[in-house]
């Protein structure tokens, strides 16, 4: 509610990209006060370990939305017509955008005949009742 607010208060009052960056600062600041480190804001801690045929994508520390087309990149360079295991167990906090479109990759690839299985999800708890809520590690 609070990026809401900003953004519209600034888009009010200044100007549309004002506003627009506004949230994403305050977003970013959010994200930073909930665990995020300053590296990780643009690149995702990963190790990818395993076969070609059958990767594992150790991910660790901070997903969020500021980091996602890096690790999407990763994500797609690895992928076949094998099996990929996305482990989030090493994550201390995985915002809902990035949760979503760890959704959506898995959906697609399995549309495509790849199979992808996300494990340690039940170590990170929501930050709110919504089903894509932003989940924090437990620790």
């Amino acid at each position: 509610m609070a990026i809401f607010l900003t953004t519209i208060f600034f888009t009010l009052f200044e100007d549309l990209l004002v506003g627009i960056a506004a949230g994403i600062i305050l977003k970013l600041i959010l994200h930073l006060l909930y665990g995020a480190r300053w590296p990780e804001l643009f690149r995702p801690s990963y190790k990818i370990q395993g076969l070609q045929e059958s990767p594992i994508v150790v991910l660790e520390r901070s997903l969020i939305f500021s980091n996602w087309l890096t690790l999407k990149k990763v994500l797609d360079s690895i992928s076949g017509n094998g099996q990929i295991t996305i482990d989030v167990s090493g994550v201390k906090l995985l915002d809902h955008s990035t949760r979503e479109n760890l959704l959506h990759f898995k959906e697609d690839h399995e549309h495509n005949g790849s199979s992808v299985q996300i494990i340690g999800i039940e170590n990170l708890v929501p930050v709110s009742s919504h089903p894509l809520a932003s989940l924090r590690s437990k620790a």
